[in-house]
């Protein structure tokens, strides 16, 4: 019984061969061949690298300050200590609002400052460069700052052109 299996496959495998059946002259059957003209694989286009922005805030001395930043009326971040947080999902072609409010755990002694930065990276461009800024120390008076900055299309390496209710880019308004 246990032979009945081996000697099946031995029928089957004796039936294949690598040589093609003669014909009656002994002469083997022609073989029909085509030929093929093939063209290379096109190179693949590569995907533009997208225009990243950041915020991070940046702690000095014992600051102990919690920035609330919104962009484009929707609340994007609660940044407290040295931290940092992608917005590139948020930022939308065209401008872009910014409202950047704060509390204070404690009044700021001299030196003591938060400083929250949005930050924008141009693929093929190196280092990230400033769109908007707001330092808050033992002087500040106001909770809150409001700016826009313009971001042509998400992707675009032209340059970014942008204001602050009428400040210069990076500067909000008081």
């Amino acid at each position: 019984m246990k032979l009945m299996p081996v000697l099946m496959l031995a029928a089957v495998l004796a039936g294949c061969s690598s040589k093609p059946p003669d014909e009656a002259g002994g002469q083997p059957t022609p073989r029909v061949t085509q030929t093929v003209t093939a063209s290379p694989t096109p190179a693949e286009t590569p995907t533009p690298e997208a225009t990243h922005y950041r915020m991070l805030t940046l702690m000095a001395g014992h600051a102990d300050v919690t920035f609330v930043v919104a962009l484009n009326g929707n609340t994007v971040g609660t940044l407290n200590g040295d931290t940092n947080g992608d917005l590139t999902p948020s930022v939308l072609p065209g401008d872009n609002s910014v409202v950047v409010s704060w509390t204070l755990a404690h009044p700021l002694k001299s030196g003591e400052k938060a400083t929250l930065t949005i930050e924008r990276r141009i693929p093929g461009q190196d280092g990230w460069t400033t769109v908007f800024s707001r330092v808050v120390d033992s002087t500040t008076k106001i909770k809150e700052a409001r700016g826009t900055f313009a971001n042509e299309a998400i992707g675009d390496n032209s340059a970014l052109e942008g204001s602050s209710n009428g400040s210069s880019v990076g500067q909000p308004s008081q």
